[in-house]
């Protein structure tokens, strides 16, 4: 028949604490990872002690590679995240920058190509760093023209950059 166990007293938690950090030393190999495993560890047994009568050092050591796969899942996640994340802008090759110096310029000449009450607004905005409010108070307009005028200016933009640089779709080349 199981029975509950009974709680611990500091002194039996402390007991252990030693032998589970040997543990955690042999499963690490690293100071502080250990001492927080072995703090990760007696704070699950505090949230959660085992249910049934049961070895305490046997239960604190299961807890503990419990801890240490957790951790093991946890980091191994966390470089992969992190190496996603870095590799487009860590690693940029000499053909990425001379790519971004050609879409700068293209889209600088097709700027310029855009009727005038377009090309000023889409300067004013991106270039000098306008507010709406900022550039319909310089040009006399009301805001509404201004953000009007931005999204077809934009749509131009848009269409232009398009026809140059989207690659041909299957569509192009049908019969």
């Amino acid at each position: 028949m199981r029975s509950v166990v009974e709680e611990p007293t500091s002194l039996d938690l402390t007991s252990h604490t030693a032998w589970l950090r040997r543990r955690a030393l042999c499963l690490v190999r690293s100071e502080e990872l250990a001492h927080d495993l072995v703090q990760d560890t007696l704070l699950a047994y505090l949230r959660r002690p085992p249910a049934i009568e049961h070895s305490l050092k046997a239960w604190l050591e299961g807890a503990l590679r419990n801890q240490f796969r957790m951790w093991c899942r946890s980091h191994k996640r966390r470089e992969q995240r992190e190496l996603v994340s870095a590799a487009p802008d860590a690693i940029a090759s000499p053909e990425s920058e001379v790519d971004q110096r050609r879409w700068s310029e293209r889209l600088a000449q097709t700027l310029e190509q855009l009727p005038e009450p377009y090309q000023t607004t889409l300067r004013q905005r991106y270039y000098d760093h306008l507010r709406p409010a900022e550039i319909a108070k310089t040009l006399g307009i009301p805001q509404s023209t201004v953000r009007r005028r931005n999204l077809v200016a934009l749509s131009m933009l848009r269409e232009r950059m398009q026809v140059e640089f989207m690659p041909p779709t299957a569509e192009a080349f049908s019969v």
